[in-house]
């Protein structure tokens, strides 16, 4: 075999060999690329950012049914007749806010919640013609939930304790006040606690009158309150 025979077999073997190294490379290639395109498992779209959230199957078929059919996910709250009664006679009476009747009228403060009841005559006899008109029309409501006051909407008037606290925390150059809630019964309590900025207690305590003037209150309102100083 002469010289370029061998040669051109040589040519001819490494040809062969080349191809079927890029044939090898192109099949690795396809092979990856096709993994990372492949979706996700199930468990891997459960797991975001280290949560697990939960599959179809572990969602409790307890919840409430949706209008459209089904379940919403939401435990479904059972209240006891007596409650349930409760709270829809107060919608219905709070959805008729103000009441007026003949002998009374009936507000509702939304920050305390409570009933607010104006009588119109005389304080025995409007107490207990109200108190037969809510017994046929409200009966589940408590009576708790009822105050009798001289004026709707007066908190100056009605709750002063609250009405002072709604004011604090306040601060001038002689003294700095603030509420503490006392008692969180049908109507809260609250005492008041002075700092004083000067060393004349008779002044402090002035000067404390004088704001609590300045908000309003009558000096029999001042009295009644409970004050620290310090």
């Amino acid at each position: 075999m002469d010289y370029i025979t061998i040669q051109s077999l040589k040519k001819h073997k490494l040809l062969i060999v080349s191809v079927i190294l890029i044939f090898i490379l192109l099949l690795i290639l396809i092979l990856w690329t096709n993994q990372t395109k492949k979706t996700p498992s199930i468990s891997n779209q459960n797991q975001i950012t280290g949560a697990k959230y939960p599959t179809a199957s572990e969602i409790p078929k307890t919840g409430t049914p949706s209008e459209y059919g089904g379940f919403t996910g939401l435990s479904e709250i059972t209240l006891a007749p007596e409650d349930k009664n409760r709270l829809d006679q107060e919608n219905n009476l709070i959805e008729k806010m103000p009441l007026s009747t003949d002998n009374f009228i009936i507000g509702y403060h939304y920050s305390l919640y409570l009933f607010e009841v104006q009588l119109l005559q005389n304080d025995e006899l409007g107490k207990q013609n109200f108190f037969t008109w809510k017994n046929t029309n409200y009966p589940d409501i408590p009576l708790e939930d009822f105050v009798f006051v001289k004026t709707l909407g007066n908190d100056k008037e009605n709750f002063t304790e609250y009405f002072i606290h709604k004011e604090t925390p306040f601060e001038n150059d002689i003294f700095q006040i603030s509420s503490q809630l006392v008692s969180n019964e049908i109507i809260p309590s609250y005492s008041f606690t002075v700092i004083s900025k000067i060393k004349d207690t008779d002044r402090l305590k002035q000067e404390v009158n004088v704001w609590l003037q300045s908000l309003n209150l009558t000096q029999v309102q001042i009295d009644e309150l409970e004050i620290r100083y310090q």
